[in-house]
């Protein structure tokens, strides 16, 4: 393997968890598919983009999960923000899913 992807990997696994990682890099790819079904011939399709947000509503909670997990007291206030910014990930694509 080259140098530079052996330093590239490195530094995206380092320090992190590796299962909730693998699981967000699944939800990554299910989010770009969800956004061609939700953009293409034109007009939106509300269902898929429903679909969308949710799935980065549950990728913002799976990382908060991880740096709440790996971060320091002083930290933790910034794990709480992505929890916020899931939750509101998920009540936008719940709406657009439903409403």
């Amino acid at each position: 393997m080259s140098p530079f992807i052996n330093k590239l990997m490195n530094r995206i696994l380092r320090n992190r968890i590796k299962p909730l990682l693998f699981i967000v890099f699944i939800l990554l790819i299910a989010y770009v598919i969800l956004w061609y079904y939700a953009l293409r011939g034109g007009k939106v399709n509300y269902f898929y983009n429903g679909l969308g947000q949710i799935d980065m509503g549950i990728i913002w909670f799976l990382l908060g999960i991880e740096n709440l997990r790996k971060q320091e007291n002083k930290e933790k206030r910034y794990s709480i923000l992505w929890f916020v910014f899931s939750l509101v990930g998920l009540f936008l694509g719940i709406q657009n899913l439903f409403f």
